[in-house]
């Protein structure tokens, strides 16, 4: 499952507070094949534990000047394509793609946003695929493609690829925007 956010980040590795893992939102969805064990990542933030309620995290997202972070929908194959020879940002046919059960997440993500008066925003996305589509699926558009949201090329998830992402992604997803500027999950009160 997809979790909540502005960033469709593709590194689900951080232990980071700010990064929630999807399961934490709801019955997850396994990312790997069935007979594959969970990878590293995948199981990065396992005790993660969500503190609030529903009620008390739509108040606080409707309060406004949050940023959100979620990581794509779920793809065909779980594999480290950002250190094949043959990925191309800019070629879509050469990274992991959704899969076909995952599309219908991100547009019932972005009717709840919608639902619950949460409509006003910045949609950032990383450059794969994969994520701006998941984020083109929940808001109808992407207003950002950063390449410091982008997966770095290690294939194994490392304390130096950790301590490298978090100094890259961390200032894009702690900054809360200035007054006066809503990002998604800052809905204007009716």
């Amino acid at each position: 499952m997809v979790g909540l956010g502005v960033c469709a980040m593709t590194p689900s590795s951080l232990a980071s507070p700010v990064f929630a893992p999807s399961h934490s939102f709801g019955a997850a969805i396994p990312a790997n094949l069935p007979d594959e064990a969970p990878s590293p990542g995948e199981n990065a933030n396992g005790e993660f534990q969500n503190k609030l309620g529903a009620k008390a995290l739509l108040n606080a997202l409707l309060s406004g000047r949050y940023v959100i972070c979620f990581r794509h929908a779920m793809t065909v194959r779980d594999y480290a394509d950002q250190v094949d020879p043959n990925l191309s940002l800019g070629d879509c046919a050469t990274q992991r793609k959704l899969s076909k059960e995952s599309i219908q997440e991100p547009r019932d993500i972005g009717a709840a946003f919608t639902n619950k008066g949460i409509t006003d925003s910045t949609v950032i996305t990383s450059e794969y695929c994969r994520a701006w589509q998941t984020a083109n699926l929940a808001f109808g558009r992407v207003d950002d493609k950063h390449s410091r949201l982008n997966f770095l090329p290690y294939e194994d998830y490392t304390d130096d690829l950790v301590a490298l992402t978090t100094r890259q992604v961390t200032p894009l997803v702690t900054t809360p925007p200035p007054p006066g500027h809503r990002l998604r999950g800052q809905a204007r009160r009716p």
